[in-house]
């Protein structure tokens, strides 16, 4: 799922409480502050990019987990990525 908005009017905040009330696992990523994560999203490599998110978050994930994109913008690849990529 894509939200897209103004800046500052709760996206994360509904994504991470969507989380909480699944009592899922949220991982998090603020892509401005992580752009590095562009080159994983140009592979399109479902699997990689996961890899490569539980590396730097240093969070294992399974299949009860959440991610969350943070601040797109940050990575513009990662939003071609969600759209581009095959579904498992």
């Amino acid at each position: 799922m894509v939200q897209r908005g103004a800046r500052q009017i709760g996206k994360s905040t509904a994504v991470i409480r969507l989380a909480a009330s699944q009592n899922r696992d949220l991982i998090e990523v603020e892509l401005e502050r992580h752009s590095q994560l562009g080159a994983s999203f140009t592979t399109l490599d479902v699997d990689q990019i996961l890899q490569d998110i539980r590396a730097l978050t240093r969070k294992k994930g399974t299949g009860n987990s959440m991610v969350l994109l943070d601040e797109m913008q940050g990575a513009p690849q990662s939003l071609a990525a969600f759209l581009l990529a095959p579904r498992r």
